[in-house]
């Protein structure tokens, strides 16, 4: 039976897969992701779910954080399903609204362009 670790920074991950499978980089990244959004984003998001409005300052953050290639991470694996599925679950457990924003127009750009 897997331990779950409420200290792991990525968030629940009973398996262990964020230890396994991503590089040290990768793990940085997605702490980083967190910390931002728990200072930043999520304070404001309560407000702004009652208003039905996705703050400007939203997109700006998380486009500082160049979440396509965070620095460090190697494109291989920025691509990959792994490290996209923890950035995913790292930005919803923020707010599911600033998850979809990141998605719709990560995936939206990527596939027009």
């Amino acid at each position: 039976m897997p331990i779950i670790d409420s200290e792991t920074t990525i968030g629940l991950d009973p398996y262990g897969f964020a230890s396994m499978h991503l590089s040290q980089a990768a793990r940085d990244a997605l702490d980083k992701l967190r910390a931002v959004l728990a200072k930043e984003v999520g304070p404001i998001m309560p407000r702004a779910w009652e208003s039905a409005t996705m703050p400007p300052s939203v997109r700006e953050t998380l486009a500082s954080l160049d979440l396509m290639r965070p620095e460090g991470v190697a494109e291989v694996e920025a691509d990959s399903t792994m490290f996209s599925g923890f950035r995913n679950y790292v930005l919803a457990c923020t707010d599911a609204s600033v998850a979809t924003m990141h998605n719709g127009q990560s995936g939206l750009f990527r596939a027009t362009v």
